[in-house]
C-alpha cells in the first residue's frame, strides 16, 4: 500500500456520502457514489478524494457500481494510452 494508506484491504467503493470536507461542493450527504482508493474500501467507512468520485449509475446495485471506476480507468488506458486512439478513429468492441 502507498505511504499513509489504510491497512484495511479493498480499492473499489460504492457507498453513500455521510460527511464531506470543507472544500467539497460537488457532493452532498446522501449522494450515492463510486470511487477507487489506494486501500480501505472494505471498511465500514472510507475516505475518498471528491475529484475521484463518480455518481452511482441509476439501476446498478452497490456491487455493480463499485466496479465502474476501475472498468472506466482500464478502458481509457487501453484505448487512449496504449492504443493511441485519436479523434476521428473508430473502435469495434
Amino acid at each position: 500500500s502507498p505511504v499513509g494508506a489504510s491497512p484495511v484491504l479493498g480499492q473499489e467503493i460504492a457507498g453513500e456520502v455521510v460527511a464531506t470536507g470543507e472544500s467539497v461542493y460537488d457532493w452532498s450527504i446522501g449522494d450515492r457514489l463510486c470511487c477507487l482508493v489506494p486501500s480501505g474500501a472494505f471498511a465500514e467507512f472510507c475516505i475518498c478524494p471528491a475529484a475521484q468520485c463518480l455518481p452511482m449509475p441509476k439501476g446498478f446495485s452497490w456491487a455493480e457500481s463499485a466496479v465502474v471506476p476501475l472498468a472506466c480507468a482500464v478502458s481509457w488506458c487501453f484505448l487512449f494510452d496504449l492504443g493511441k486512439l485519436t479523434k476521428g478513429q473508430t473502435v469495434l468492441v
